[in-house]
This record gives structure tokens, sequence and C-alpha cells, in this order.
């Protein structure tokens, strides 16, 4: 009875460190992958809150958007398009001193309300800078 109780707290604190390793002590790379992803994902679902609260608020882009123009954009193109889907073709994560740059090739794919018809979108790179892990700039 005791060794069947100590064998099942051995396998309670491997399991508690599995999900503590996994979880709670990722890399700086892993948590700015998880960031993109959840872009990614909001904007497929359409979840303007959930973009705004990846967006820094300083946020301003290279085609002069700011952080309220840029989702004023995105409710603009939600409206123009169902069923978006975004693919995520390559990523290459770099971390230099505080700042993270995310290069992304993406392909994006939406279904326009107006002519029932899915349209294609591809950017050869779009670059991201993220600063306490929230997006401040794109190219």
């Amino acid at each position: 009875m005791r060794i069947a109780f100590i064998l099942f707290l051995i396998f309670l604190l491997f399991s508690l460190y599995l999900l503590f390793d996994k979880y709670l002590f990722l890399s700086e790379k892993e948590k700015i992958d998880k960031i993109i992803e959840k872009a990614r994902s909001a904007c497929e679902r359409e979840d303007l809150n959930q973009i705004s609260q990846l967006i820094a608020k300083d946020y301003y882009d290279n085609f002069g958007h700011d952080y309220y123009q840029l989702l004023k954009t995105l409710k603009n193109v939600f409206n123009l398009y169902d069923e978006i889907r975004i693919y995520l073709l390559a990523k290459k994560i770099t971390l230099k001193d505080s700042m993270a740059i995310c290069s992304l090739r993406v392909r994006a794919i939406g279904l326009a309300k107006d002519t029932k018809e899915y349209e294609v979108f591809y950017k050869e790179l779009i670059t991201l800078y993220l600063k306490n892990r929230k997006i401040y700039y794109a190219e």
C-alpha cells in the first residue's frame, strides 16, 4: 500500500513537472510564437477585441496606420469577407535586446460577401516588431 502511494506521488510530481515545463517555462521565442498564433486565430475569428489586446497602443506601420486606424481597417475587412483563413507559410523569429522581430510569409483566403467567391491574398514578407510582447510596428 505504501509503495503504491509513493509511486502515485512520483507520477503526480512528474506530471506536474511536465505541465509546468511545457506551459509555464516557455522560451521567449515560444512566447512570441504563441502571440503570433493568437493574432492569426483572432483574425480568422474576426475578434477585434482579442486583436486590440495584442497590439501596442503606440502601434504604427509603413502604410501610415496607427492603432485605431488599423482596427478600423480590420473591421472594414471583416465586413467585406467571411470564412477568413490565414496560413503562415514561413516564420522566423529573431530576438534582439528587448525586441522581437518576426518575419512571415502569409497567404490569406476569404469569401467575398458581395461576389460569394473566394479571394486569395499572398504576401511574400511581412515583418512584425514586438516590444513587451505586443505588436508595435509592421512592414
